[in-house]
C-alpha cells in the first residue's frame, strides 16, 4: 500500500475512487458489480480510518484498483476492505515501542 497525503476540496478526511480493469472484465455489468461491492465495503469499513485521520488532521485521496481475475462476492470484498483499513490505521498509529 502506497500512501500519499492530499489536500482535498472537501472537509471530509477521505475521498475514494474505485477502478476495475476492462481487460480482465470485458462486460460492464461485471465491472459495475465489483465496484458496487467495493463501495459498499468501503462505506462499512472506513470509520476507524477516518477517525484516525481526523485526529491527525490529515486527508487522504484513496484509489482502490481491483486486480483479481474472478468476480468476488460482497463478503469477500468486505473482508479485504477490513484488512486494508486496519493496515492503514496501523500505518497512521505512532509506534509506542
Amino acid at each position: 500500500m502506497k500512501v500519499v497525503e492530499a489536500d482535498l476540496v472537501t472537509h471530509s478526511p477521505t475521498q475514494a475512487a474505485f477502478s476495475v480493469s476492462k481487460r480482465r472484465f470485458a462486460r460492464a455489468v461485471d465491472r459495475n458489480q465489483i465496484k458496487r461491492h467495493l463501495r459498499e465495503a468501503w462505506r462499512h469499513e472506513r470509520h476507524d480510518l477516518e477517525e484516525q485521520l481526523e485526529k491527525l488532521q490529515k486527508q487522504w485521496a484513496i484509489v482502490f484498483i481491483f486486480v483479481g481475475h474472478e468476480l468476488p462476492d460482497a463478503k469477500r470484498c468486505r473482508k479485504a476492505m477490513r484488512k486494508l483499513t486496519a493496515q492503514a490505521v496501523r500505518q497512521l498509529t505512532p509506534n509506542t515501542d
